[in-house]
Order: structure tokens, then C-alpha cells, then sequence
């Protein structure tokens, strides 16, 4: 959920779109919000154009949470596919992907800076 806001214009959505991005029902989805914000993961803040709908954020703490885990999680997966490819096949990879992100709508979240 973290990394599906983050993948939002300025890291916030709706309820509706989170739902549809991680293939949940509503009631599901609102389980797992309820969770989030107890454990202070999460804020849901009013929606500017919409009173019926709020906004969904990730609070500092959910940030630094999902910066660790991408810290953690990139490296170890980039050499799980990476290391088993020669340098062309890594190059072609390479293309495919980002023709791939070209056209999602679901856009792309940057990597935590390295040590």
C-alpha cells in the first residue's frame, strides 16, 4: 500500500484508486487502512474537490518505513534477476522495461539513495 501512494502525484490518492491499483474490494481495502493509520503508517486528510472522498497519505513514519524496505528489497532483487543475464541480454532488459514504464499509468518510485 505504501509503495502504490508513492507511486501517486505528490505521494497521495483516493481510497477508490488505491483500491483499484492493489486489486481490493473497498471493505478490504478499509480493513487494511484502519490498520495502517493505528499503527501511524498512514493520514487520511480531506479531498479539496470531492467531500464525499479523502486523501490518503503516507505519515514520515510510513515513509521511512518504505524507504528501509526498498533499501533492503531493491538490492537483493536487482542481483536475483540481474546476475543470471549477460551484459546484452541486461541491455535488452533494460530497453523493455522502460518501454514498459513508458506507457503505465501507474508510473514509477525512485530507489533510496545508496550507502
Amino acid at each position: 500500500m505504501l509503495l502504490r501512494l508513492a507511486r501517486h502525484p505528490e505521494r497521495r490518492t483516493t481510497s477508490a484508486r488505491l483500491a483499484e491499483d492493489l486489486s481490493f474490494t473497498s471493505g478490504g481495502l478499509t480493513r487494511l487502512m484502519a490498520r495502517m493509520e493505528e499503527a501511524g503508517l498512514i493520514t487520511r486528510h480531506p479531498h479539496p474537490e470531492d467531500r464525499r472522498a479523502s486523501l490518503l497519505e503516507a505519515t514520515d513514519k510510513g515513509n521511512d518505513l518504505l524507504d528501509r524496505a526498498l533499501a533492503a528489497h531493491v538490492p537483493q532483487m536487482t542481483a536475483d534477476l540481474m546476475e543470471p543475464l549477460t551484459v546484452i541480454e541486461r541491455l535488452i532488459l533494460r530497453e523493455l522495461v522502460t518501454k514498459l514504464l513508458t506507457h503505465s499509468t501507474r508510473g514509477t518510485v525512485a530507489t533510496p539513495a545508496g550507502p
